[in-house]
């Protein structure tokens, strides 16, 4: 069940690293008069790719997440590498933007003579709570997916 839950997140979150990387798209298109042109990216090029391969990365995770729990319903064995394959993926996929955005807020903190930490400050404590349950949920499901009883149930004849 943890891993149908974890699963429809991850194809939520492709949705809308998507959306946000066609969102980077139309804003680099308009002119400062407002006008839609069809130019490159420029500066914005490099989000605009991560945000897509961000977004590959939670589909992948959401179909090996799905197709695992699925086959885990059906008792097969190879469901619970599909398990942890996807849940590998959706620390990675969770990871990187956290770390990204904290070496980017250390550059503009010794910039700036401030402290711009993401786990500093009143919504520290929220930053800190939210990464531990985006990893600790897919390592929870990784350990249980791998769990002697979980095996013994896919072995196990009806």
């Amino acid at each position: 069940m943890l891993a149908i839950l974890l699963g429809l997140y991850q194809g939520f979150q492709a949705v809308v690293y998507v959306l946000m990387a066609s969102i980077t798209t139309s804003v680099a298109n308009q002119t400062d008069q407002g006008d839609l042109y069809l130019g490159d990216l420029g500066e914005l090029a490099w989000l605009h790719t991560f945000l897509i391969a961000m977004g590959v990365g939670s589909a992948v995770s959401a179909v090996a997440l799905l197709v695992g729990a699925v086959l885990l319903l059906v008792r097969k064995l190879f469901s619970r590498w599909l398990i942890a394959l996807g849940c590998f993926i959706s620390i990675v996929v969770t990871a990187v933007p956290v770390i990204l955005v904290q070496l980017f807020l250390t550059a503009l903190s010794s910039h700036f003579d401030e402290d711009f930490s993401l786990f500093s400050g009143t919504g520290g404590w929220f930053a800190a709570f939210t990464v531990l349950l985006s990893v600790g949920v897919p390592l929870a499901t990784a350990v249980l997916a791998f769990l002697p009883s979980t095996r013994r149930y896919c072995v196990a004849r009806r």
